[in-house]
């Protein structure tokens, strides 16, 4: 098949949990054989690790349509999702829009030719769309992880206001003999009090493994997350997360993860200190997405023999 995304924003231009997600399962199907590529808003025209990247023009109604007319199937997600839908409905088109929250977009789930792929079971009982969908989990594969033996570090990954930047600093502040890490995130204003000495502020990496060799534990006070890749990529590491007790977080860590109400300090420190038992790496295990890459091929395959409405 011919595969255009049309995510709005870009790997390497952004660097959160839903570009990497999209890349990921891009590079599987295109193991698979699969041909992609994309177009988003970006200063220019550019590759990324085989994929043709193309510039999203004001225009939209006359934008790229020569790559619209060559795909076979569309992906959408976020801040794309509303380009994608118009252009559907200009050029005819089957879509399958990736939710990642429970922002919906409304065109989703009126428009013609639409499907969808919810990144957790969570996030389809917020959602809840009226028509065909499939359940794909980010695919963290734990066979790319090592176990990490001598981390040193209390680390939280994207340290804003949503993801609990400011309760890290409490936490901090109740325990300087501890040493902690705010991991730069892709998005949002990053909370910092760089007063507080026992917290190393790190900025943002490729590649997340860099920081998980030197953690002990994972931290994720979050009020909101629809799933929680970094913390499962944490738990291919061997190392116990701790997290706030949403629904998301459940959907992915399972009975692994160690819950704490996301404003209970006193908590949260008493977890890091006595860190209850868990066993990251069976949670790890359970999560294998070979299995479930392969279903959602499948699928795909029968999204594209259907016939357009």
């Amino acid at each position: 098949m011919n595969i255009l995304l049309c995510p709005g924003i870009y790997l390497p231009h952004q660097r959160a949990g839903s570009e990497i997600y999209l890349h990921r399962v891009s590079k599987y199907l295109m193991s698979k054989g699969h041909i992609i590529k994309a177009i988003t808003r970006c200063p220019e025209p550019y590759t990324f690790e085989g994929i043709e990247v193309y510039q999203a023009k004001e225009n939209w109604k006359s934008c790229n349509n020569g790559l619209w007319d060559w795909a076979d199937l569309v992906f959408t997600q976020l801040s794309g999702t509303g380009y994608a839908m118009n252009k559907s409905k200009q050029l005819t088109k089957k879509v399958v829009n990736f939710a990642h929250n429970n922002c919906g977009y409304p065109q989703v789930n009126i428009r013609k030719n639409c499907f969808t792929v919810y990144n957790c079971e969570n996030t389809k009982r917020e959602l809840n769309y009226d028509q065909e969908c499939f359940v794909l989990p980010p695919p963290v594969d734990y066979r790319d992880y090592s176990q990490t033996m001598d981390g040193q570090y209390v680390t939280l990954v994207n340290h804003n206001e949503n993801k609990g930047g400011q309760i890290l600093i409490k936490i901090a502040k109740r325990m300087p003999d501890v040493q902690f890490m705010a991991v730069q995130g892709g998005y949002y204003h990053q909370v910092k009090d760089e007063k507080v000495r026992n917290i190393k502020y790190v900025p943002m990496v490729e590649d997340l493994r860099i920081y998980l060799s030197q953690t002990k534990i994972m931290i994720a006070p979050s009020e909101y997350d629809s799933y929680g890749m970094a913390q499962v990529e944490a738990l291919c590491c061997g190392i116990p997360v701790i997290a706030s007790d949403i629904a998301g977080f459940r959907d992915s860590m399972g009975e692994k993860g160690i819950f704490i109400e996301r404003n209970d300090i006193d908590k949260w420190v008493d977890a890091i200190r006595n860190l209850p038992k868990s066993n990251p790496l069976q949670r790890a295990n359970e999560l294998d997405p070979i299995k479930t890459l392969a279903e959602f091929n499948i699928w795909l395959e029968k999204i594209n023999n259907l016939a357009l409405i």
